[in-house]
C-alpha cells in the first residue's frame, strides 16, 4: 500500500515537472515577444 502511494506521488512529481516546464517556455516565449513589439 505505501509502496502504491509512492508511486502516485512520483508520478504526480513528473506531470507536474512537466507542466511548469511548459509554462515556463510560454513565459520566456511571451517575454522575448513583448520585448521585439517594444521595439518596433
Amino acid at each position: 500500500k505505501v509502496e502504491q502511494v509512492a508511486e502516485e506521488v512520483d508520478s504526480l512529481k513528473d506531470s507536474l515537472e512537466k507542466y511548469v516546464l511548459r509554462h515556463q517556455k510560454r513565459m520566456l516565449e511571451a517575454k522575448e515577444r513583448a520585448e521585439l513589439l517594444e521595439r518596433a
